[in-house]
């Protein structure tokens, strides 16, 4: 079922996203982080302990809007998410490439992120259910990227608030 609500005009409102086989990156280089202007490459662990922490924020009521594609989640409303959105993105998609290192930079990955976030802007509006959802996601992963850039990760530790 589509989490969705009749807009002003009239188009229905939800989000998550929708996966297109264009999106997929080449696995060919690790993801790199910017420190000081220096790129540095990021280590299997955080690989993994970021692909965990992707796959708890899916589990959790914020997540669930966002844990698969919306051809997956809420079929009938693909065709009008695909028709607004131009790059869906969602959870797996972003765990898929954090586990194939098909990120080329940790920037490439809050990219992602954020993209999320906006196209649950742009589809429900700032001020939809769904968007609110949106932004702890983006804000809880961005948070644990921060962390782990700064030595402050605490694996899986900054899921339980979402």
């Amino acid at each position: 079922m589509c989490h969705q609500q009749s807009e002003p005009n009239g188009e229905q409102a939800f989000s998550s996203s929708y996966h297109t086989d264009s999106q997929e990156h080449s696995a060919l280089s690790p993801a790199k982080s910017q420190t000081n202007g220096v790129q540095t490459a990021m280590t299997k662990r955080q690989a993994k302990d970021l692909a965990n922490t992707l796959n708890d924020i899916s589990r959790t009521q914020a997540g669930q809007s966002f844990k698969a594609p919306v051809e997956q989640l809420w079929p009938g409303c693909a065709d009008a998410y695909a028709a607004k959105i131009p790059n869906p993105v969602d959870l797996s998609i972003i765990e898929l490439k954090v586990k194939n290192n098909a990120y080329q930079s940790m920037d490439d990955l809050r990219a992602d992120v954020i993209l999320l976030y906006q196209n649950s802007v742009d589809f429900n509006g700032i001020d939809h259910i769904v968007t609110s959802a949106a932004l702890e996601v983006r804000d809880t992963i961005l948070k644990a990227i921060s962390d782990m850039e700064e030595g402050k990760w605490s694996t899986r530790a900054s899921v339980r608030g979402v």
